[in-house]
């Protein structure tokens, strides 16, 4: 290891070099370094050589500890670096941090294991650039537990990780995933994908998707506990896609309301109960081209809203969703009567057994179903 600050500086041992680095010194990392580290300074710890280097933690402790204080938050960031075989009793096996903004650039978090954050746990910011966290396991938040919300950029990855509760992240701050960034292939008995905690807000754009994850039990892809009435927004190519639950909330469940527009799409979801698609306790609406398509589930294939308030503008479609009762392609709830809009050329249409089933009080009750609502 070198102080690239520092050029003249060399040491044997990671800790060694970060003990006697200046606060926002760059400390260059080769090969493979051993052993838990602890980082209470604001640094850049960059990998360099033709490998990426490796920070393991033999799964005997935690890879990264990182911890500032109330009067000086630090800012920490891990460049061109693997964390992998971390493992705490308590949380983040590869990477814990407390008053610290963490940033993740080209770096790969792997095989860590903890009860609260498998890969990283951080009461801070925390911000991933071209990084992935993969096959890392929790009681909750398997790739990620994240207090203060977090921001995926670029080609990030959180995939294959496992939890009993949400296995690819929990957060209880805003989540951004931009570019290509996505959410895969992540396992859990609650919340496969992502779990949103408080009034914590999601927001997908540009190509970025969450995928394939699935829930033994319910809710696959997005679960979010926010009453916010725009608690998910999905736009511009932005999609969920492919998720699964055995129970109820495949694509994705919010008790506030959610909002697709550009040409964002919720497809191939499945559930085992209600809400293949989109299940939202709160108003939902599509603009723009955006799609719901191709979703299973027994009630509410396409869409649900709890809130009555369901609204399609411009060329927006709900289509092919398939319900084995009812629902096919929307199900609305209402207390004093459904307020479902369908404008433009957008339309809900060709889904089965019907297309919009509008319900007044508890699922329980008979439904009344239209089939064929708005364009064509």
């Amino acid at each position: 290891m070198r102080n690239a600050s520092a050029p003249a500086a060399t040491y044997q041992h990671l800790q060694a070099a970060i003990d006697a680095a200046s606060p926002g010194d760059v400390l260059a990392i080769r090969g493979r370094c051993r052993g838990g580290f602890l980082v209470d300074k604001s640094l850049t710890l960059r990998g360099v050589g033709r490998e990426r280097p490796t920070l393991a933690g033999a799964h005997r402790q935690r890879v990264l500890t990182i911890t500032g204080s109330a009067s000086a938050n630090l800012e920490v960031s891990l460049d061109r670096l693997r964390v992998v075989r971390g493992y705490a009793e308590g949380n983040g096996g590869g990477l814990w941090s407390r008053f610290a903004d963490v940033r993740l650039v080209r770096t790969l978090v792997r095989r860590n294991e903890a009860r609260q954050g498998g890969g990283v746990y951080v009461r801070g910011g925390l911000e991933l650039i071209d990084s992935t966290l993969q096959q890392n396991q929790a009681a909750a938040g398997g790739g990620a537990y994240a207090w203060h919300g977090m921001a995926l950029r670029g080609r990030s990855r959180v995939t294959g990780n496992e939890a009993g509760w949400a296995g690819g992240i929990s957060s209880s701050g805003p989540v951004d995933l931009s570019g290509r960034s996505t959410i895969a292939d992540n396992l859990a008995g609650g919340a496969g994908g992502i779990s949103l905690n408080g009034r914590a807000r999601l927001e997908l754009s540009g190509s970025a998707s969450v995928r394939g994850n699935i829930a033994t039990g319910n809710w696959a892809g997005v679960f979010s506990s926010s009453a916010r009435a725009r608690a998910v927004v999905i736009r511009q190519h932005a999609s969920v896609v492919g998720n699964v639950t055995a129970g109820e909330g495949g694509g994705l469940v919010t008790f506030g309301g959610v909002t697709l527009r550009g040409h964002a799409r919720v497809t191939h979801n499945q559930a085992g109960t209600t809400g293949g698609g989109v299940f939202a306790y709160g108003p939902v609406m599509l603009r723009g081209s955006a799609l719901v398509a191709h979703n299973l589930a027994v009630r509410g294939a396409g869409l649900v809203t709890m809130d009555s308030r369901l609204v399609l503008k411009g060329q927006a479609l709900v289509t092919t969703n398939a319900a084995a009762e009812h629902g096919g392609g929307a199900l609305v709830r209402y207390q004093n009567r459904p307020r479902v809009r369908v404008r433009g050329a957008a339309a809900i249409q060709g889904n089965s057994p019907d297309d919009l089933v509008t319900r007044q009080g508890g699922f329980l009750e008979p439904p009344q179903a239209r089939v064929g609502v708005g364009a064509g």
